[in-house]
């Protein structure tokens, strides 16, 4: 194809002239951004460019690791437009003077990192709430692809614990309603891997509802119950 029939195609995706100007401009070429498109999928192209500015969707390709960056682009575009929505505002307050930018991309990327990852899980554990690491975090290489079911007093599942491949904490899924559309079986990615304190909302922490992530994240021991009906 030419260059301009690239651009055409390009237009038939993103028709706003000075956007795709600006997308151009962030990929480096018109060739670049059309390669772009044509990775990650016309749809799912169509559909990033309408919610993000070009250099903030660049930055967060760019902040995933290079083998998971289409992948990511392709999990971002197909979650739920408030889903999509928390996570492109997101920004974990670890300092309310510092991070900006910078923070919120980063946040954006682990929780992408985390949704394509998706398990396996090795093994999948219950018992009372776990501590911290030293670190004040949820980290431990013991519970490396671990789902780990915290239970009630009356052995109810109150959530699950997400751990990737190196027993980082990387999301919690809440068997709780806290209201709205935060129902029973919402799911809070970390935007801090680990960082449980800074995953709900008065941190700067969103959530996912029940079609955005992982359905093997709210799985529960045999003949354990959610404290609350997922869904309710």
């Amino acid at each position: 194809m030419t260059e301009q029939q690239k651009r055409t195609a390009l237009q038939g995706q993103l028709n706003d002239q000075g956007k795709l100007a600006k997308y151009i401009q962030q990929w480096g070429s018109v060739d670049k951004l059309y390669a772009f498109m044509k990775a990650i999928g016309d749809a799912n192209f169509a559909t990033l460019t309408a919610d993000y500015y070009a250099d903030k969707l660049r930055n967060v390709y760019d902040a995933l690791a290079e083998g998971i960056r289409t992948a990511g682009m392709q999990k971002l575009a197909g979650l739920s437009q408030v889903s999509r929505d928390r996570i492109r505002d997101m920004y974990p307050h670890v300092d309310t003077k510092a991070g900006g930018y910078a923070l919120n991309t980063s946040a954006q990327a682990a929780v992408l990192t985390a949704l394509v990852w998706n398990g396996p899980f090795a093994a999948h554990q219950s018992g009372a709430n776990l501590a911290m690491s030293p670190q004040g975090l949820l980290q431990d290489p013991t519970r490396a692809n671990q789902l780990y079911t915290v239970l009630t007093g009356g052995g109810q599942g109150q959530k699950n614990y997400i751990f990737d491949a190196s027993g980082m904490g990387v999301a919690e899924v809440d068997f709780g309603n806290h209201g709205g559309d935060a129902v029973s079986g919402h799911c809070h990615p970390f935007g801090l891997p680990g960082c449980v304190a800074f995953a709900h909302h008065n941190a700067g922490g969103v959530h996912l509802g029940l079609n955005d992530y992982p359905i093997a994240w709210r799985a529960l021991p045999g003949g354990v119950q959610p404290q609350t009906a997922i869904g309710t």
